[in-house]
């Protein structure tokens, strides 16, 4: 049996083909479409990419998908699109209207104990805020059945042509979930879904399916942080999980839900569950500095390549010396600060390089998520080892240093192919 791992992240969809040996034969890495119709491009693009390694695998495959988190897509019977793809960044949450936003809403007295145990407390992108401000302004008034989907289940349901479960990983990111009894919150769903949209099963049943003459058990998706932990080899409770990607996370194992303020918990593999601290400022962050040099350089007529900019702007860290001006990376809704705008301070005269900036900028992001591993570990002495994961940890050796910094003489890993890794180990282990 081979396996064809395919992960739909925020700002790409990776591929593999593993063979039974757990060793990825074929890859496919294509840049995540954005703007209207995008859940109809992103379909194309990983119907063609999985098509593309059926071509190359044995007869029977096992496919595990795992998909961005706290995004949805609502479809008719036959799985036509009636929503184009929701995301966890459009945060209709916030907006206000007559009655006061969706976060407002659901922030009433009435609704306190069910949204503790979704494990979650209101995003302005969770999907039942989001769908909440949908019914507040009309845009779910659908005279037949309609069906939910996350988005990895949604496409399974393209590629199967069947109605698949959705993992408890991606039931419980919609915010709608009661973690103790692993079950759809009835009160919530009655909240923000009028009865007509119909939710899927929450359960690990694979969907089974026919293409090019070959057999198919598609596993439940995934959430992608927790497909990237289980890569990573997050195993024990004295370990401490920085993945650092287009968001970032701090995450710790638990071994039952323990709902607090400080900190989410999620569903994990294996029955156990992660407390984490999510939304912290990282790839899409740096992106806002990597937009205002890459703007510089074409004001003056210089273009140059993205990987060559990247580069530049990692020579001058290195060569900067160190730097005091201060940055806030609050450009949106984040878990590092109330802010919801980023700022530079502190400037001297002759300190304002593009070498000192970016040193400010990544040693906030690392004290970023230093600050968040305070909350989840307060006593630093019974971590015994670090894992980093995304590509911001692998790329950037000047965050890695300064969390290390923080840990007497720790061990630690840097993960690579960590999501794709993690999924096949998933088929692995529900036995495809």
């Amino acid at each position: 049996m081979n396996f064809i791992t395919l992960d739909c992240g925020a700002s790409f969809v990776k591929a593999a083909l593993f063979n039974d040996n757990g060793e990825i034969v074929n890859r496919v890495v294509k840049q995540s479409p954005f703007g209207k119709n995008q859940i109809a491009t992103l379909t194309s693009l990983v119907r063609e990419i999985f098509e593309s390694l059926l071509e190359k695998s044995d007869n029977r495959i096992c496919l595990c998908i795992s998909n961005e988190m706290h995004g949805f897509v609502l479809a008719d019977a036959d799985g036509t699109p009636v929503t184009d793809y929701i995301s966890w960044q459009k945060e209709y949450g916030r907006i206000s209207l007559p009655n006061g936003s969706a976060c407002e809403v659901l922030s009433k007295p009435e609704y306190s104990e069910d949204v503790l145990r979704t494990g979650m407390p209101l995003r302005g992108g969770l999907p039942s805020v989001n769908l909440l401000y949908l019914r507040e302004t009309g845009q779910l008034n659908f005279d037949e059945q309609i069906y939910f989907y996350t988005l990895g289940d949604y496409l399974i349901r393209v590629l199967a042509d069947a109605q698949p479960n959705c993992h408890l990983t991606n039931a419980a990111a919609t915010g709608l979930v009661n973690l103790e009894k692993k079950s759809w919150n009835e009160k919530l769903l009655k909240v923000v879904s009028p009865a007509q949209i119909i939710f899927p099963t929450i359960g690990t049943t694979a969907t089974e399916f026919v293409r090019a003459s070959k057999k198919i058990t598609a596993m439940p998706a995934i959430g992608d942080q927790q497909a990237a932990l289980y890569g990573a080899n997050l195993m024990n409770d004295d370990e401490l999980s920085f993945n650092m990607g287009t968001g970032g996370q701090v995450s710790k194992i638990i071994s039952r839900a323990e709902f607090s303020s400080a900190y989410q918990v999620r569903p994990f593999l294996n029955g156990n569950y992660i407390k984490t601290i999510p939304h912290l400022p990282c790839g899409r962050a740096l992106n806002v500095y990597f937009r205002f040099f890459s703007d510089v350089l074409k004001t003056f007529d210089l273009n140059k390549d993205s990987a060559d900019v990247w580069q530049k702007l990692l020579d001058a860290e290195k060569n900067s010396g160190g730097s005091e001006i201060c940055c806030d990376l609050s450009f949106f809704e984040n878990a590092a600060a109330q802010n919801l705008m980023g700022s530079i301070s502190n400037i001297g005269e002759y300190e304002l390089t593009t070498g000192k900036l970016m040193n400010a900028v990544f040693n906030q992001l690392a004290e970023n998520f230093l600050v968040a591993a305070e909350k989840l570990s307060d006593d630093s002495s019974t971590v015994k080892k670090i894992l980093f994961s995304g590509g911001v940890a692998r790329k950037i050796e000047s965050i890695r240093k300064r969390i290390l910094q923080s840990f007497r003489s720790i061990n630690y890993e840097i993960a690579s192919d960590e999501t794709l890794k993690g999924l096949f180990r998933y088929g692995l282990k529900m036995n495809c």
